[in-house]
């Protein structure tokens, strides 16, 4: 499907083939049809392939630097021109009611299709049978997007063998809602780039989240983990395939996306199945109020204590994806991260890892956290030998990770991922 998004799309007025002539055309011809189709009005998850570049020159903790060069420029404006076409097809419809007519119409003369044959040597009863399969399969897919209902998807991250992991692939069953008119609290009913672009990277590369003595059951101590604005709670849904003795809390704000996060979580960890994997703990967390209390007292230390269960401790790692879409939201989730993220020891160091897509959209709400996070840098040369100085939440490092072409939305040219920490 992915070379197909490579090229600029054909309409399905123009290229169909016409109901009426099928015994003219192979199952080779049809499934291609049926593809494009797929492709056009059954997408992959947004965001499901990565490509990393570690040379971004606000990176702080690394030494590579480098620009693209004006081939790399034009390249990435054609992608871009391809995706938007797919973009503004896949929105047209007049072309979709005549897609799902046009399903319809070879479901129905099917039978009559398969069993009528084609030319010797071909094609077979079982491959017409097939092309069929899976026009019924697109046509229940379409009919179900365009009654905005929910659409579950599996997404499959490979994993990169490292001492004694598991080598199978993480597999999650995602259930996407559809968005509630004019609640914008109720984006977290679908699944973004960002959740996808940050699962890959956890399964792929446990080691750079600190994550590996958990992975290989190694561990010495149990690991405590927070989601903020898990949505369909991909992120906290990988890792529980992912670790042992571990404690993965999955937060979000608005009703409608907490019960579909409980809807997949069940998919996903049958309460039959013993696999020793960890189902995560789902729970309503209100930024604001966990803001406003960090105003009301000042010292945060203490603050979990005050708290229900399972925020009545900080957690070694807190992770958020494309979670920022107020201006106010940076400054709330500092505040949780006060209450929430365990502070540094001589041996070990704790983070907030969160990945945001640049979007020209929300250009003033991404550069938020820039403005409430401080680099670690520049901290670092306010501060002399003397006096102890008391933690601050700074940025430790940040990565670029592209958008590959027929992934992500057009306007997620890129996507940042942060590392914040206490220095």
């Amino acid at each position: 499907m992915l070379n197909m998004l490579k090229k600029l799309p054909q309409a399905p007025t123009t290229s169909l083939p016409p109901l009426k002539k099928l015994d003219q055309y192979t199952a080779s011809q049809l499934s291609q049809s049926i593809d494009l189709l797929r492709a056009l009005y059954l997408p992959e998850v947004r965001g499901t392939s990565t490509s990393i570049r570690t040379n971004s020159p606000t990176i702080i903790d690394s030494g590579y630097a480098s620009e693209a060069s004006d081939d790399d420029l034009e390249d990435i404006k054609k992608e871009d021109k391809v995706e938007e076409a797919w973009i503004a097809l896949r929105a047209d419809d007049f072309e979709r009611t005549f897609s799902i007519k046009w399903l319809t119409g070879f479901v129905a003369r099917g039978e009559e299709w398969s069993e009528s044959g084609a030319e010797e040597g071909e094609d077979t009863y079982d491959d017409r049978t097939k092309v069929i399969e899976d026009a019924v399969a697109l046509l229940a897919a379409c009919a179900g997007t365009s009654a905005s209902g929910p659409i579950v998807r599996t997404l499959e991250f490979q994993r990169r063998p490292v001492r004694r992991t598991r080598e199978d692939p993480v597999v999650i069953h995602l259930r996407d809602a559809s968005l509630i008119n004019g609640d914008y609290t109720s984006v977290g009913l679908q699944t973004w780039g960002a959740s996808c672009l940050l699962a890959g990277d956890l399964v792929m590369n446990p080691s750079k989240f600190s994550l590996l003595p958990w992975c290989d059951g190694s561990a010495d101590r149990r690991l405590r983990v927070l989601e903020l604005g898990a949505g369909t709670g991909l992120l906290s849904l990988t890792l529980g395939k992912m670790l042992h003795d571990a404690d993965i809390v999955a937060t979000d704000f608005h009703d409608g996306v907490l019960a579909n996060l409980r809807s997949n979580v069940a998919s996903n960890f049958p309460p039959h199945l013993s696999s020793g994997e960890i189902p995560p703990e789902i729970h309503r967390l209100d930024w604001e109020y966990i803001h406003n209390l960090a105003l009301d007292n000042p010292f945060t230390d203490t603050m979990p204590s005050q708290l229900a269960p399972p925020f009545n401790a900080r957690f070694d790692v807190i992770l958020g994806a494309d979670i920022i879409y107020e201006t106010a939201h940076a400054q709330w989730i500092k505040s949780c991260l006060k209450v929430f993220l365990k502070y540094p020891t001589d041996a070990k160091r704790f983070f907030f890892h969160l990945m945001i897509p640049l979007r020209a959209t929300h250009e003033k709400e991404s550069a938020t956290v820039t403005s409430v996070f401080p680099h670690a840098s520049d901290i670092i040369k306010t501060r002399y030998n003397g006096p102890k100085y008391d933690p601050e939440l700074a940025i430790i490092s940040v990565e670029w990770m592209e958008r590959l072409a027929g992934t992500g939305r057009a306007d997620e040219v890129q996507y940042l991922l942060y590392r914040i920490g206490w220095i």
